[in-house]
């Protein structure tokens, strides 16, 4: 679980401890004017946006978390932060030949997870995943569409606001600038750290959504993300050559959205769309393994088990030599992964890489919430989004160009605030409330104070289990509203 640090005129606040300290049991949840009053004192006191990215300081390092497989939920059991659950994002960052030494992708099998879990478990003394959480990350967005779109009646505006969200973060200004910053190359550091991205052939595992519009944006977000931090190929791959269509339309968008950067004109050369292995598992529960299926054809193509030409040149770029031996590291990444880091960190992140190190960006998991759809009419008072009232309407601006110093989310380790509350039966725990209020009349009723009257209670009763969590969102990201991760 991350926490929040901000650094104001006085002391450091630790942003989400005023739940656990102030709500020891679910009965003290309806008197909360203390609460508010005080969380409120304390987001009152905002930042000003960067107007720039502030320089990095001299000593700026990336910290990493201790890792190992498995670990006690005990707190008190053994040293290690993270296992392997929180290390899932279904992205990573590796050097090529850490990549060719996981011979598990030589076949496609059912699990999609396995793209990740299968390198993670090949080379675990090598993993690296940042103690702050803006180092590196990624925005998770299909389940969070998906999860406002379900059973809601104004679908075509809703539809409309998610790819608003995605067009906002396409084509913001905030993407050249961080493109521009982090390739001046002023120093050593920074010089290496744009070799490494250069170098980098990105793969985006193609897995269109249901609503055509929303693939095509989350799509263009995803590889603006990845275009800003310097990468110097980006594939998208799918198992069927009819998926190039909306592909295609993504790739317009994109370069429509670069036109006017020092490398524009350079960026439609960059892209391209490339079939996958076949990606058939032969399991009922999974037909179909696309990241696999990505896996094994790009092994086979870096290690001359693939010689067609244009399957070869699709891939790399080119046919030659040369061409295979550019690419010295990979991203594996899909088309609801948008990744977010600082410009602090970039040069940290590359020198892991440089050193053989395989990253493991955060899974930010965004939230549905009122904020995010204020003029889709009728959104605040649907069950499958949080309402923009106490103590969900209190959410912190993280803005990733301030200088480091003054914003870092940085990991609790195995601390995780919603494994004090009992399990419920959905697979992620952050749905847990979502699920509890399409059934309202089971969900204990507690009278509220004030302005928390009896239905905005019975909100924070399903949704307990967000309580022990700061409510957050990326000024240069997407903008959402989300909490945690996937494993909290």
């Amino acid at each position: 679980v991350p926490f929040m640090t901000v650094l104001l005129a006085a002391p450091v606040y630790v942003m989400n401890l005023y739940v656990l300290q102030s709500i020891s049991t679910i009965e003290n949840i309806a008197s909360r004017s203390a609460i508010d009053a005080h969380l409120g004192d304390v987001l009152s006191q905002s930042l000003p946006a960067a107007e720039t990215i502030a320089d990095a300081p001299s000593n700026y390092e990336v910290d990493f978390l201790r890792f190992s497989w498995h670990h006690s939920r005990n707190i008190s059991d053994d040293a290690t932060e993270a296992n392997y659950r929180d290390l899932f994002s279904a992205c990573w960052w590796q050097p090529r030949e850490t990549f060719l030494k996981v011979a598990a992708f030589e076949k496609v099998t059912g699990s999609p997870e396995g793209a990740s879990f299968k390198v993670f478990r090949s080379n675990m003394p090598k993993i690296r995943m940042t103690r702050d959480w803006l180092d590196l990350g990624v925005e998770h967005m299909s389940k969070w569409w998906k999860l406002v779109l379900e059973s809601n009646d104004a679908v075509p505006s809703t539809i409309a606001r998610i790819v608003d969200i995605f067009k906002d973060y396409t084509y913001s200004s905030d993407r050249k600038m961080f493109f521009e910053h982090v390739n001046r190359g002023n120093t050593i550091e920074e010089e290496e750290a744009v070799q490494v991205s250069a170098s980098t052939l990105a793969m985006i595992a193609y897995m269109p959504g249901r609503v055509q519009d929303v693939t095509v944006w989350s799509l263009s977000a995803t590889i603006m993300s990845l275009l800003q931090v310097g990468m110097g190929r980006i594939i998208v791959s799918g198992h069927k050559q009819t998926d190039e269509v909306l592909v295609r339309k993504a790739f317009s968008i994109v370069n429509n959205a670069t036109r006017d950067w020092s490398n524009g004109d350079e960026i439609s050369s960059k892209l391209e769309f490339c079939v996958s292995h076949n990606a058939t598992t032969g399991i009922n529960a999974t037909k179909f393994n696309i990241p696999m299926a990505v896996m094994v054809r790009l092994r086979h193509v870096l290690m001359r088990k693939e010689d067609r030409s244009d399957v070869v040149s699709c891939w790399l770029g080119g046919s030659q030599e040369s061409d295979r031996d550019r690419w010295k590291y990979l991203f594996l990444g899909e088309p609801d992964t948008i990744l977010t880091t600082k410009p602090d960190a970039l040069p940290g992140l590359t020198k892991a890489l440089r050193s053989g190190a395989v990253l493991a960006p955060h899974r930010y998991q965004p939230l549905p919430h009122a904020s995010d759809f204020s003029e889709v009419r009728g959104m605040g008072n649907k069950r499958n989004i949080l309402p923009n009232a106490p103590p969900f309407k209190y959410v912190v601006e993280i803005d990733t160009f301030s200088p480091a110093q003054i914003n870092s989310c940085c990991d609790r380790g195995k601390f995780k605030p919603w494994l004090l509350h009992e399990k419920c039966d959905v697979t992620f725990w952050w749905q847990c409330g979502f699920v509890a209020m399409r059934k309202p009349e089971k969900i204990p009723i507690i009278e509220g104070e004030g302005d928390c009257g009896r239905e905005l209670t019975s909100v924070i009763v399903a949704h307990k289990r967000l309580l022990g969590y700061t409510l957050m969102r990326l000024k240069r990201g997407t903008g959402v509203v989300y909490a945690s991760s996937e494993s909290g």
